[in-house]
């Protein structure tokens, strides 16, 4: 838009609410003169119609342009007698003139300069902004009567208002600061200082993050972020942030959470260190295994840590592999242990996959305990081992695989038929189960299964279909009387692992369960008596009938029926 001239005055005799066809009124300038021609939209220039007649009513504040040296086009009415709405002008002499609406004037007092009302106009506009703006010291940017205020302080910038919301379309928005003088490194280039106010009222600096420069070679520059916080009364610098590092300012003067705020988890890459005192001990990962620089020294005998905690490990198969020696300096001279394990351990290896050395005198090799008492021992005395609190058993199972309730003690006979591990899968909701199957059914044989109330079709499987020679034979109560078949006494159902498997006590020091009204000796030789208990042999021979030979005659344990339980030393293993 063309400067406005000054006495810009033209005259119309058009009438309605179209376009006006202006001549030029005498000496003064023409409004084709003033503006440029054509539609420039909001920068349309601002003029003013009247009758000349002075009693006419008739006049208009518009906003508009001339579409050439004589015709102005009207767009937007700002005021006018007909309410605000376009007027119908009616014949006669009108004057035309260039005008500021009172709406978009400016009031200038002694204190300020103001528009006509709160908000109401700009100061610049888009496309055509003021170069600079000047303000005194201590000048401010007032928004909404004090809501938010941008001011001048001793050449600082001072935000006093709300949250300070950064905003950008196409990359993510930026506070840049920028160190404008030649400088040299190790200084300070930036910095964001967080204020608040002690309890006397006093603004304090609770914590800064002041950005550094480290080298300013070019290409070859470097930085860091140095974080401070209020410590005791004083700003203190705690930690840095560079390219290589993640550090505390001083050595040992910060810690990775507390005792109350811990981290989740600490992930480092492979090849990752812990190091404790700059190399003193470190924990390295090398190809999946953990390495020590160093001993690890136990606070308390067999613990590892405080007490009750213990080293465990473990793998996705739930057995773990532990490579090396307990005690790289030990040549089994302590007579302290060196492990506990709490749980369950498996050793593996192509040659000798565990070896016991007692060194320098005999006894005890290995001890055996339950509840923390020893149960009994492996031990070696002048070249011959021991296995000391001896008993040996055999696995079993009853005919069909079936679990029977029988009394510890109880003698048991062989009878034909051989113990197979076999498995039954079925398909649940499309997933396939497999679970332990005790019955009759054999490999390849298809069962109905109930399972958790359900019947389905299973599959019987062998756990070793291809095995032939398979040593651990089944059994039953014995009911014939000096029977040469008797196999042993029954100890109990063995591990909880979903078969009827049943320890049978063949050999060793146990005990077995004599029939109501028998009155054995110590030495008395034991046969079946056909109902499960035992009775006195009728001579002192042992025999393939021969069950144990009594060690204690005093009974031990009285069952319902008059049967009871006395030590023996067995013979059918």
């Amino acid at each position: 838009m063309a400067v406005p001239k000054n006495l810009v005055w033209e005259q119309s005799t058009s009438t309605g609410t179209g376009n006006k066809t202006l001549s030029r009124y005498g000496g003064f300038a023409r409004v084709s003169e003033a503006f440029s021609t054509g539609d420039a939209g909001s920068a349309n220039p601002i003029l003013f119609f009247a009758n000349k007649d002075a009693t006419s009513a008739e006049w208009e504040v518009v906003q508009g342009y001339m579409s050439d040296a004589n015709t102005f086009v009207p767009v937007t009415v700002i005021d006018s007698s007909n309410g605000g709405s376009a007027v119908t002008f009616t014949a006669g002499l009108k004057f035309v003139t260039c005008d500021v609406p009172a709406q978009r004037q400016v009031y200038l007092d002694s204190n300020a300069a103001s528009p006509p009302s709160n908000d109401g106009a700009s100061i610049g506009k888009a496309g055509t902004a003021w170069s600079d703006a000047y303000l005194a010291a201590g000048g401010e940017i007032n928004w909404n009567n004090g809501a938010g205020k941008l001011y001048e302080s001793s050449g600082n910038l001072i935000w006093l208002g709300g949250d300070f919301d950064m905003r950008k379309t196409g990359s993510s928005p930026a506070l840049v600061t920028s160190r404008q003088d030649t400088h040299s490194t190790g200084i300070a280039i930036g910095s964001l200082y967080y204020k608040g106010r002690d309890n006397g009222g006093t603004s304090k600096t609770y914590a800064i993050a002041q950005a550094y420069c480290d080298g300013n070679t070019a290409g070859s520059e470097n930085g860091s972020l140095h974080l401070q916080v209020m410590k005791a009364g004083t700003v203190t610098d705690v930690a840095t942030l560079s390219g290589t590092s993640f550090a505390p300012t001083t050595s040992d003067g910060l810690a990775l959470g507390t005792t109350s705020k811990m981290w989740s988890d600490v992930l480092l890459a492979s090849g990752g260190v812990l190091n404790w005192n700059n190399g003193a001990f470190t924990l390295t990962e090398v190809s999946g295994a953990l390495v020590a620089s160093g001993d690890i020294i136990t606070p308390a005998a067999g613990k590892v840590g405080t007490a009750g905690s213990n080293i465990q490990f473990q793998s996705a198969a739930s057995t773990a592999t532990v490579t090396g020696v307990l005690r790289g300096a030990d040549t089994g001279g302590s007579s302290n242990p060196g492990w506990q394990i709490a749980n369950s351990a498996q050793f593996a290896n192509t040659a000798v996959p565990l070896a016991a050395n007692r060194t320098g005198t005999d006894g005890v090799i290995v001890n055996l305990n339950r509840d923390g008492s020893a149960q009994g021992s492996i031990a070696v005395s002048s070249g011959t081992v021991s296995y000391n609190a001896f008993m040996g058993s055999h696995w079993s199972r009853f005919a069909d695989d079936a679990y029977t309730d029988v009394l510890p003690g109880t003698i048991l006979e062989a009878i034909e038929g051989v113990v197979r591990w076999k498995f039954a899968t079925f398909e649940v909701d499309g997933v396939t189960v497999t679970v332990e199957y005790n019955s009759p059914a054999q490999h390849g044989d298809s069962v109905e299964l109930n399972f958790e109330g359900d019947t389905y079709t299973a599959l019987v499987t062998d756990e070793e279909p291809g095995n032939t020679l398979v040593k651990h034979v089944k059994v039953k109560v014995s009911d014939t009387a000096n029977s040469a078949a008797v196999y042993g006494i029954f100890l109990d159902y063995g591990v909880d692992d979903g078969w009827n498997d049943v320890n049978v006590a063949a050999l060793g020091n146990y005990f077995i369960r004599m029939a109501a009204g028998q009155s054995p000796q110590i030495g008395d030789l034991v046969v079946s008596d056909g109902t499960g208990c035992g009775m006195v042999q009728d001579d002192d021979v042992i025999r393939s009938r021969t069950v144990a030979k009594i060690t204690n005659a005093t009974p031990q344990r009285v069952y319902d029926d008059g049967s009871f339980l006395v030590p023996c030393v067995l013979y059918c293993g």
